[in-house]
């Protein structure tokens, strides 16, 4: 992991432009490209990818349909659980978990650094931290500033996680080791609402209202089951 991410930063230092080598450009009498050599030109864009690159498509695309599959299964598994309850829950509004399929994350909600988000691993659910987030591009991956408005536009994400420790959450070990990871962003599930989150120190914090809501809706027996089974 901690190859991984000094791989990844850095990445800034890298000329990312590419050079290419093609036959001879000239242009014809009228100053326009012929159009042999235009289709030489688009055709050398679009193959010229090495073994690596190809690789790291493969994997992004594959993470991508991994999470995609699963965020739509649990968004039809929650629609139809409320089914059942819809008259109490146009009652109790506050009851209700919005955007499934993007993970809660979106222009009106962006992902920020600091902020939390329900992750899981195996079957255990967790509290991940935001502490840096990464885009691909030219077959690498470089550090991302920006808020994050659609989860698919990163590659990685570096995350401190917190288990549960009775009602509160501790990025502790009993070692006294942080839980820190470094992987693609497919196993973040939901994005808390930081007004919901009462943290104490730096390393132990609690869920209150909706985010306690959304944690015992995604903790659930079978619907961690379902993200499990597509991940």
């Amino acid at each position: 992991m901690v190859y991984q991410r000094e791989k990844h930063n850095a990445y800034n230092s890298r000329n990312i432009e590419r050079t290419i080598k093609t036959n001879s450009t000239k242009l014809c009498k009228s100053g326009l490209i012929k159009p042999n050599q235009a289709n030489h030109i688009v055709s050398f864009f679009s193959k010229n990818e090495n073994a690596e690159m190809r690789i790291v498509k493969q994997r992004e695309k594959r993470w991508k349909n991994e999470r995609k599959t699963m965020s739509q299964s649990l968004a039809t598994f929650y629609e139809k659980g409320q089914s059942k309850k819809r008259q109490k829950i146009l009652i109790d509004n506050k009851n209700l978990i919005e955007n499934i399929e993007s993970a809660n994350i979106n222009s009106h909600n962006p992902l920020n650094e600091q902020d939390f988000v329900l992750v899981v691993f195996g079957l255990q659910l967790c509290i991940g931290q935001v502490i840096s987030s990464f885009y691909e591009e030219y077959g690498y991956n470089s550090y991302h500033q920006e808020p994050i408005t659609d989860i698919e536009n990163i590659s990685y994400i570096t995350l401190k996680v917190f288990t549960t420790i009775s009602n509160i959450f501790s990025a502790l070990t009993e070692e006294g080791c942080f839980l820190i990871t470094h992987q693609h962003p497919k196993n973040v599930i939901y994005h808390l609402n930081m007004q919901d989150i009462k943290v104490f120190d730096d390393n132990t914090l609690q869920l209150l209202n909706k985010a306690k809501i959304h944690y015992n809706f995604f903790n659930q027996k079978e619907v961690i089951q379902i993200i499990a089974k597509n991940l």
